[in-house]
């Protein structure tokens, strides 16, 4: 087992040499590898603040986080730019030779959606059965965008098979299968006897 060569403790890491609290400790001040000449540094000022620092920087602390904070949240967008964005993008097709190129590029051989688990079929048939069940999660009551396959055969993309739930419900139905499964055949079953709203029945 290895230990730290200033206070003795045993190590989990076999090529580290200290333990955490004496890293920290050799790391302060003048033992830090930006320390310049210390308090003795006369010359060494915030470019923004004017603050006297004591190590080998442009900036203090305070002035840096702030630049490194503006540009962690990036370009923010009103509430208008987002609704813009989305109804340009709103029901816009990607051609068969865009996502032919898009195939290729991600080292693909040309087929469209080769490398995804769903078939094609679903993304298509995706948007009608979210808004069958009005974007509301049929386990919990919630806002739902997620689709679920009831059998857990994503190959079946049928209407009766699909249904719409949150994430926290997709993810909960991960587990013990075959009682979820019952449990949203029930849910399916009802929707097809007792549609909602002017929605046809499914067949």
């Amino acid at each position: 087992m290895n230990k730290c060569i200033d206070c003795g403790k045993e190590l989990n890491n076999f090529y580290a040499k200290r333990c955490k609290k004496c890293w920290y400790k050799s790391n302060k001040g003048k033992y830090n590898g930006n320390y310049k000449i210390g308090k003795y540094c006369n010359n060494n000022y915030c470019v923004d603040c004017g603050e006297k620092i004591f190590v080998e920087s442009k900036r203090c602390m305070k002035c840096y986080g702030k630049i490194i904070s503006k540009k962690l949240i990036g370009r923010i967008f009103t509430k208008e730019h987002r609704i813009k964005i989305g109804l340009a993008h709103k029901n816009k097709l990607v051609s068969l030779d865009t996502r032919i190129k898009l195939s290729v590029s991600h080292g693909g051989t040309g087929i469209p959606y080769e490398h995804r688990k769903y078939p094609h079929e679903f993304y298509l048939i995706r948007n009608y059965i979210l808004n069958r069940d009005n974007h509301i999660c049929q386990n919990c009551g919630v806002i739902g965008n997620t689709i679920h396959h009831i059998d857990y055969n994503k190959q079946n993309c049928k209407e009766t098979n699909l249904i719409t739930v949150c994430n926290k419900c997709n993810l909960q139905a991960n587990f013990n299968k075959n009682y979820w499964q019952n449990i949203y055949q029930e849910k399916i079953e009802l929707l097809v006897i007792k549609p909602k709203g002017n929605n046809p029945k499914i067949i």
